[in-house]
């Protein structure tokens, strides 16, 4: 939007409050000419902010020195940047569009992270802000399989790689390298001897070729162990995929949020910006290492090497990854507890409440959302909706391993063998990968479908999970424990039968049990899914003494969360109210 349209818009809208971007601040002005409040919704991690809104306040030479030492800028950085100290009328530097947004914004900042990844700097800039600071965040575009074209041979590259055995490398939309960076990178991925997956942007205009930018025969040496692409990828899908281990990046905001997100160690290597903070906070979390630079500043192979090896091979890994998915479970977790008790701050604590003191605004935590069950969404939900209105209340389970969890055709067969074992009625969605052909009749053992036709249902592909999970005819979820689909049996009060798959589904099955809301389904010392198991699962939710208390329990979580949502949604109204009057 461009702001010789602005005044034309408010006019038309006639807003009482207007929510704007950090980067800008023009918005704040024109708003405040028209008797407008308005909010700085920032883009930006709050350590960047509390570290130069401090630097503001305080400048650089004289006391207090910033209080959190492991967040600074390398001598290189500083010069790079012309940040310190900050210059008053820079209007176009980095930091001063933040800080006169953040000076603009009425009495309220609104952060995209949480407590737990910021809490001290929230505290901190709250402080010396005097400002209220709410995180709302992580917000992250939603994985969505099948979005670009290109995503299906991608996925078939990473599905021939071990788990964690790849790094991704991208350095967003807007920082481009030189020719002498990508051949030092180029160099280091090779050196590393680990598989990896690079995605090269050029500067709109520049005719060239990734051949040309990279050394000569690198490409013909790396054809199997690396994928080299030129634009733009699905990186959420890429983060999100089983073999990555680590994610070489430049450490923007939202390319730091996905990877927090998915539980995925960060090998970083800053530009400029807030990206030299951001990679200090990355190591001060312990949830990854930044790339070593020369003395000024010059990417070295060697280095790149190193810092790939120490997080997807040396000792060091099993730290950081271990660090990584405990971050991003507390920011899975906290979001559900964010949604709970409303504007309270989350993820980044002690980030929220140092820019809230030091800004002068308040920072309000909102997620996490989940999508309400819309009746006669789906033309098929009529079909389903009869069918389970013939069987007992609580009688069925319903079974579904989320969008992006493929089974073999053994564990299908074994999930149907339980499933028959249990003499529960069941209603069963089976998704394929994209292009793989085949049918529910081929995969199932022989005779299935038949000797469970009176008991069984089951769907070849989406299903209106939200509708199911409502029903009274439902009482248990086999799941394979992806957070949304946890947060939605939750919600409805549903029992859980679990049956992690990968990712952060092992850990969000254990507090499945830990919360006392149902059960996992035990496995074969491989891992292997076994028909016995499956069916004691299901009878232990559905039929045995553990049915009362783990529905008792889900119906309590599910009624708690309720009644604090609807807590937390009228002290969010009251305080807009406040505002506004």
């Amino acid at each position: 939007m461009s702001s010789s349209k602005f005044p034309s818009i408010i006019e038309t809208l006639k807003p009482n409050l207007i929510i704007y971007d950090g980067f800008q601040p023009w918005v704040a002005t024109m708003a405040s000419s028209c008797n407008i409040h308005a909010i700085m919704f920032c883009v930006c991690s709050t350590s960047n902010l509390a570290y130069f809104y401090h630097q503001f306040l305080y400048g650089s030479s004289s006391l207090p020195s910033f209080p959190f030492s492991s967040i600074y800028l390398h001598d290189y950085e500083i010069k790079k940047l012309d940040i310190q100290p900050i210059k008053p009328r820079d209007e176009k530097a980095f930091a001063y569009i933040i800080l006169k947004s953040f000076e603009q914004s009425h009495n309220i900042v609104l952060l995209n992270t949480c407590r737990e990844i910021e809490g001290k700097y929230i505290d901190y800039i709250s402080t010396i802000g005097k400002k209220e600071l709410i995180p709302i965040g992580p917000l992250i575009c939603e994985v969505t399989i099948g979005e670009e074209e290109d995503w299906g041979t991608i996925q078939s590259w990473l599905d021939k790689k071990d788990q964690l055995s790849c790094v991704y490398v991208s350095f967003g939309s807007e920082s481009f390298l030189s020719k002498q960076e990508i051949e030092e990178i180029a160099k280091g991925l090779e050196l590393s001897k680990v598989n990896f997956i690079w995605t090269i942007k050029f500067p709109k205009g520049v005719n060239t070729t990734i051949e040309e930018m990279v050394p000569q025969g690198f490409l013909e040496s790396t054809k199997w162990k690396g994928m080299v692409i030129e634009g733009w990828v699905p990186q959420s899908q890429i983060l999100n995929h089983s073999s990555i281990g680590g994610f070489v990046t430049h450490c923007g905001w939202n390319s730091m949020l996905e990877s927090m997100s998915f539980g995925i160690p960060i090998i970083a290597m800053p530009m400029n910006h807030d990206q030299p903070l951001n990679s200090r906070l990355v190591e001060e979390l312990g949830i990854g290492v930044e790339i070593l630079r020369g003395e000024n500043g010059e990417i070295m192979k060697e280095e790149v090497a190193k810092g790939i090896k120490r997080v997807v091979e040396d000792k060091t890994r099993k730290q950081v990854n271990l660090k990584a998915m405990e971050l991003s479970e507390k920011i899975k977790l906290k979001g559900e507890k964010a949604i709970d008790e409303g504007v309270k701050k989350e993820i980044e604590g002690k980030y929220i409440d140092y820019v809230s003191t030091i800004g002068n605004k308040e920072l309000i935590p909102i997620g996490p959302l989940i999508r309400e069950a819309i009746i006669g969404e789906e033309e098929d939900w009529g079909t389903i909706q009869s069918w389970l209105d013939k069987k007992d209340q609580l009688s069925c389970v319903y079974v579904s391993f989320g969008s992006e969890s493929f089974l073999s055709k053994q564990e299908i067969e074994e999930i149907a063998k339980g499933l028959e074992l249990s003499k529960v009625n069941f209603i069963w969605t089976i998704k394929f990968p994209k292009g793989v052909k085949t049918t529910i009749e081929e995969m199932v053992p022989q005779g299935f479908l038949e000797s469970t036709k009176g008991k069984g249902m089951v769907i070849e592909g989406w299903a209106p999970q939200s509708l199911i999970l409502n029903h009274s005819s439902i009482g248990g979820f086999i799941t394979h424990c992806g957070w949304n689909s946890i947060l939605e049996s939750m919600s409805f009060g549903i029992p859980i039968i679990a049956m992690p798959i990968n990712h952060d589904q092992p850990l969000n099955s254990r507090l499945v049990e830990e919360l006392g809301i149902g059960v996992e389904i035990l496995r074969g010392e491989n891992g292997k899914i076994m028909k016995e198991e499956v069916a004691k699962g299901i009878r232990k939710v559905v039929e045995e003494k553990t049915r009362k208390q783990v529905s008792l329990k889900a119906i309590q979580l599910s009624e708690k969360r309720k009644l604090k949502g609807e807590k937390a949604i009228d002290e969010g109204v009251k305080k807009l109210l406040k505002l506004l009057c």
